[in-house]
């Protein structure tokens, strides 16, 4: 009887220890998780930024781009009897060294 209770102390011993650590496993477990949705959530907020970041460079970039594609082309319309020196030239001009300055 004696031997039958060291047996069954020994056994609840034995399952109190393992489920101890089962408990202290899930609860690794559940930090790690916690700890990988953290760094998840902070990777995909970096995407979103950068992606921004990107689009609104593309954008500042794009205009100032289009607007001296726009201004060649207007000074490629004038007549070739057009000197440098007149008013019309001397705006495109100056509007070209605006949106270099943009960029």
């Amino acid at each position: 009887s004696h031997r039958y209770s060291f047996q069954f102390a020994c056994s609840m011993r034995d399952a109190a220890a393992t489920l101890a650590r089962e408990h202290r496993v899930k609860q690794r477990l559940a930090e790690t998780e916690a700890a990988q949705r953290t760094h998840l959530v902070r990777a995909e907020a970096a995407t979103s930024a950068r992606s921004r970041l990107i689009r609104m460079v593309m954008h500042d970039l794009r205009s100032p781009l289009l607007s001296v594609n726009n201004l060649s082309a207007a000074l490629g319309t004038l007549p070739a009897s057009t000197t440098v020196g007149s008013d019309e030239v001397q705006r495109y001009v100056h509007a070209l060294g605006v949106c270099a300055t943009l960029m």
